[in-house]
């Protein structure tokens, strides 16, 4: 790419941020890692050179923009081993920040799923943004399941503009990095299911990607060679070397987790593992085991229990999808995940002390919501770097 092209194409990111998000210079110019200096004058020669046209639009026929609160995203950048924070200011989804989802009473229960799906909407629209910005050409992005990842997906359908197809979205691939089942949304009607393969197909017809540059996997678990059903994934990756970019969510396997709420022949091979971790969490007041990609890990209190390590060890080795050595090689991980459900988790995994999780923090973008940022940073740690 000529050096024209690279200076219009991080010029119209900082403008993007600028006008789109009212970022203000210095967050633009940690976003772009230039220096204000140079921000303000990308904006000035862009302006100049017609390289991007303001539009008013009356309001209601924009699409919806979610504002962002900067200081504490900086804070949970600081204090927290993550690389970088998006911290959406969302409103109306109360629920999603109570104990209602645990609630015996269905009417109570479905008010706080129904708000945890709305905030994953809310989380979605600013990964959208968030993304379009960080692709460059030849990238590789992954893509897991879940409510996170594919409300960011339909939210990009809003993000993308003929330009960015043509300047900036050459070459891509995209990678489902766990195995496609029924995952559906708690309350809120979605036009698509929530799996990874489903979600990969969406990113790629939104991106022009064409499908020898799309890798699925298909079922979730075999309790025999679960490489072997990963062999798709493994020569698309082979081919890109590394994943660029992985959007990801974050489960909890409380008695609403897909994975406890349906039996079926997908997962056969782990009935029994999931057996046993029904049983312990039945009754829990908080969550134990988190998920990332479908790779389950410890974030409990203490040390984790050997018969739950054992449990969890078997799991993992029946997953199909990419490994955890896969996602830790990643070179920008977008984690999009909050709410009262989510929190005890983000808590753990922020602070390092989820080990098993499979992820590198230091590559981490949290998208997350103020409530779920404050309790994550309620934890009073010293800062981590």
């Amino acid at each position: 790419m000529s050096h024209r092209a690279t200076t219009r194409e991080t010029a119209t990111s900082a403008a993007r941020l600028r006008f789109e998000q009212n970022a203000n210079t210095k967050t633009i110019a940690a976003r772009l890692n230039r220096s204000e200096q140079t921000v303000r004058r990308l904006l000035e020669i862009g302006m100049r050179n017609g390289w991007w046209t303001l539009h008013v639009v009356p309001e209601g026929e924009a699409q919806e923009r979610v504002p962002l609160h900067e200081e504490l995203a900086d804070q949970l950048s600081r204090r927290t081993q993550l690389y970088n924070a998006q911290v959406v200011k969302a409103t109306g989804v109360e629920a999603a920040y109570t104990d209602a989802y645990l609630s015996p009473r269905d009417e109570e229960r479905r008010a706080a799923y129904l708000a945890g799906d709305s905030l994953h909407e809310k989380l979605g629209i600013a990964a959208a943004r968030y993304v379009v910005d960080s692709l460059k050409p030849e990238f590789t992005i992954g893509v897991a399941s879940g409510r996170g990842v594919m409300h960011s997906v339909l939210a990009l359908r809003n993000s993308l503009r003929d330009e960015v197809r043509t300047t900036k979205l050459q070459g891509l691939r995209v990678l489902s990095l766990c195995g496609g089942m029924k995952v559906s949304p708690w309350q809120k009607q979605l036009s698509t299911d929530l799996d990874a393969d489903t979600a990969a197909y969406q990113l790629a017809n939104l991106l022009g990607v064409g499908r020898d540059h799309v890798g699925y996997i298909t079922g979730p678990v075999s309790d025999e060679e679960p490489e072997r059903y990963g062999r798709n994934l493994e020569g698309q990756l082979k081919a890109a070397q590394r994943i660029d970019l992985a959007l990801l969510g974050l489960g909890v396997l409380d008695s609403g987790h897909h994975f406890l709420r349906f039996e079926g022949p997908q997962l056969e091979p782990i009935s029994e593992d999931l057996k046993a971790l029904r049983q312990r969490q039945s009754g829990a007041a908080s969550c134990e085991v988190a998920e990332i990609a479908h790779r389950l890990f410890w974030v409990g209190d203490g040390l984790m229990p050997a018969d739950i390590g054992r449990i969890l060890t078997e799991f993992n080795s029946k997953i199909v999808g990419a490994s955890p050595e896969t996602l830790k090689r990643a070179r920008e991980v977008v984690l999009v995940a909050g709410g009262r459900q989510k929190l005890t988790a983000l808590r753990r995994l922020c602070f390092g002390e989820a080990d098993e999780a499979p992820i590198r923090l230091g590559a981490t973008t949290l998208i997350t919501d103020e409530w779920t940022a404050r309790g994550i940073l309620s934890l009073n740690r010293a800062p981590s770097r």
